[in-house]
């Protein structure tokens, strides 16, 4: 092996794990924009418009999927009476299993007579 082909093996082996460590450095903090508190939102106009949203919005998309997701879950979903009842129930369900699962007593009681004569 000559020389040249030796000291450049020798430099590569050198070279990976410095490469490696290097890969490895932490690197420093990164200082934060700071965030400006004087414009005021109460100031941005923002453009408001009555019939926003529509009653049927997704006509506008133009999408046959959309409009047949959308009547599949006009139609099958429950009214707001249903619903709140079914989170009635669910919360009397959740108040009877911490009923069941809460109150317990156990009791555990011992008697003992014991008489000790009076000569030892």
């Amino acid at each position: 092996m000559n020389v040249s082909l030796r000291r450049f093996s020798q430099f590569l082996l050198l070279l990976g794990p410095v490469a490696i460590l290097g890969a490895c450095t932490v690197p420093h903090k990164l200082k934060r924009p700071e965030l400006s508190e004087t414009v005021s939102l109460a100031t941005l106009h923002v453009p408001t418009r009555k019939d926003w949203p529509a009653r049927d919005w997704w006509h506008s998309y133009n999408d046959r999927q959309l409009q047949t997701l959308m009547t599949m879950a006009l139609t099958h979903s429950p009214s707001l009476t249903e619903a709140r009842s079914r989170v009635q129930i669910a919360r009397k369900s959740v108040q009877l299993a911490a009923a069941q699962a809460g109150l317990s007593m156990a009791g555990n009681a011992q008697l003992q007579r014991q008489r000790i004569s009076e000569h030892g």
